[in-house]
């Protein structure tokens, strides 16, 4: 048979797209299996597990992603969680993890405590706002 042809298995181990299928990854809209019902409940699940760790990590840590110490390094709150995610993104890359690591669910808890810094770094920039005549003052952060 020649090369290219539908029925000639390509080096990288996918079928050969001319007239044939392709080894995909599971397709959840193609398989009757998984319902959206089940995959919105293990969102909501994963979610909350990130939820649950990063509030005990803070409580244990206290608040030291947010609120470091600055003892040896003194680069501001968003670089010093920019470094923590580089460093788990080079464990993912070099395929190196600590035993009883969990990279991934690391790299979540870093990129939503990134987010949070953002939000709240944005909000204590955002400027004063008088609420009513002779009110007091307030952060407009939804401006």
């Amino acid at each position: 048979m020649k090369p290219g042809r539908a029925d000639t298995p390509r080096a990288d181990g996918i079928d050969n797209p001319i007239g044939g299928s392709r080894n995909r990854t599971h397709d959840a809209r193609k398989d009757p299996t998984v319902k959206e019902a089940d995959v919105a409940t293990v969102i909501a699940e994963t979610c909350d597990e990130i939820k649950r760790v990063l509030l005990e990590k803070n409580t244990a840590y206290g608040n030291s992603a947010l609120d470091p110490v600055r003892i040896f390094s003194k680069a501001d709150t968003l670089e010093q969680l920019n470094v923590r995610i580089d460093d788990k993104l080079s464990r993912v890359a070099r395929g190196r993890e600590f035993a009883g690591d969990d990279t991934e669910l690391d790299l979540m808890g870093y990129l939503v405590l990134r987010r949070v810094a953002r939000t709240l770094r944005k909000s204590a920039e955002a400027p004063l706002v008088r609420l009513g005549p002779g009110g007091d003052f307030v952060r407009e952060i939804y401006g």
